[in-house]
């Protein structure tokens, strides 16, 4: 059945009354990393529907959003949806929606490069692990925030911890064979960093026979795991086994039109070609890797075929050549670092319109509160003051009263 059949079926059995909004959701949420922006605008389009029946179908909807907007760039759009779905959860107190959106808020910040946020969120998700143990509708969820918790300690250097928090995500993948198989080459790869090769080499085999197994073919995924084992020989410097995997990994990408992975690959078989000292291949891959790269408009693959150019040039004795590469190296290099300090100091400044923003929120809070403190004080003054004056001033009656007996003595 494909992705559009799928998602028809169960639309319809919401529809029907067969199945509620929340199962439509659960289902559709792993499967949103495999569909085109037309389907996902879809699944919008569907839930709005359903949105007004309640907080938690509002916030279902604006966490499925925010999601979403990851997968679209909209990083900013999706932390905006995301507080306000966790604001719902807290008023549902939702403990398995708070971690969903605490998980999704993570990656969005990851996304932008504030690994401090990302990291914040991502332990906030942890935590509410244990607490939703007997509900399976965000299983999905706790994968994926284990998953994430795995990629920042790789991003920090820390691969035993990465280690213990890809495990731990295993335990909920559940039949979700795709991410079961990511998940397993990233402990691969955390393996191969911290050299211990065999463990490595065993969940490399282990992740591609998970993704073989799969009744949805991916193409993507089982391309980068033939480039991982690849690299695993690179790295244990067996050059035709590197250069077997790489192949087939090449293999899969240009049958899929891979475009991005495909550049990826050439410069892994140049690098392979110059460690075999055949230079004329190396020099091939390496003008195809950056041919590609140029059309890609990826710079930081361009300067890496440049390197690889200068290198090989160098060992043809063509220095000439070679200079000019090594020069557009470190010119395209240097272009990138700077673009990298730039987006440093825009996400500075993010961060601080956001703490700033957070801040006008809780001081409009705080002077809302005591704005009412100070009414409700002049509110009770005004009540004490009438009490004391009822106590001290007689009422009409009695004055009046007063008044008659006076007229009466005289």
């Amino acid at each position: 059945m494909s992705q559009f059949d799928f998602f028809r079926e169960l639309k319809q059995k919401v529809e029907n009354g067969n199945t509620d909004i929340f199962e439509f959701y659960r289902q559709a949420w792993p499967k949103i990393v495999t569909l085109p922006l037309n389907e996902l605008d879809e699944i919008i389009a569907f839930g709005e529907k359903y949105k007004q029946a309640g907080n938690l179908q509002l916030a279902y909807h604006l966490f499925t959003v925010a999601m979403i907007d990851v997968f679209k760039g909209k990083y900013n759009s999706s932390l905006d949806n995301c507080k306000l779905a966790i604001t719902l959860f807290e008023i549902e107190n939702n403990q398995e929606g708070l971690l969903a959106t605490f998980c999704m808020q993570g990656i969005a910040y990851r996304s932008i490069g504030q690994l401090d946020l990302a990291q914040q969120n991502i332990q906030s998700a942890i935590s509410l692990i244990d607490k939703t143990q007997n509900s399976k509708l965000f299983n999905y969820f706790k994968s994926v925030t284990c998953y994430q918790a795995g990629e920042l300690c790789q991003q920090f250097g820390d691969y035993n911890s990465s280690v213990e928090y890809y495990i731990q995500g295993q335990e909920f993948t559940g039949e979700n064979i795709e991410l079961n198989g990511r998940i397993c080459s990233a402990i691969g790869t955390c393996y191969m960093k911290l050299n211990d090769f065999d463990n490595a080499f065993n969940y490399f085999t282990k992740a591609l026979t998970t993704i073989q197994n799969s009744e949805s073919p991916n193409a993507l995924m089982e391309s980068k795991i033939y480039g991982d084992l690849g690299d695993y020989y690179f790295v244990k410097k067996e050059m035709p086994k590197a250069l077997e995997y790489h192949l087939q990994s090449l293999e899969i990408r240009k049958s899929n039109n891979l475009q991005n992975p495909i550049c990826t690959s050439y410069l892994a078989l140049s690098k392979i070609y110059l460690n075999l000292k055949d230079y004329e291949k190396s020099l091939s891959f390496a003008n195809q890797a950056l041919d590609l790269a140029i059309a890609l408009k990826v710079q930081m693959k361009q300067y890496e075929a440049h390197e690889l150019l200068a290198y090989s040039f160098e060992c043809t004795g063509n220095i000439a050549e070679a200079y000019a590469h090594f020069k557009k190296f470190h010119q395209i290099k240097d272009e990138v670092l700077n673009q990298e300090v730039i987006k440093k100091i825009e996400n500075l400044n993010n961060k601080h319109k956001i703490e700033s923003s957070e801040k006008e929120k809780e001081i409009f809070r705080l002077k809302n509160i005591e704005l009412k403190g100070a009414l409700n004080e002049i509110h009770d003054s005004f009540t004490y003051a009438s009490r004391i004056q009822r106590a001290l001033i007689p009422n009409d009656k009695y004055i009046q009263s007063s008044l008659e007996k006076l007229k009466g003595k005289n």
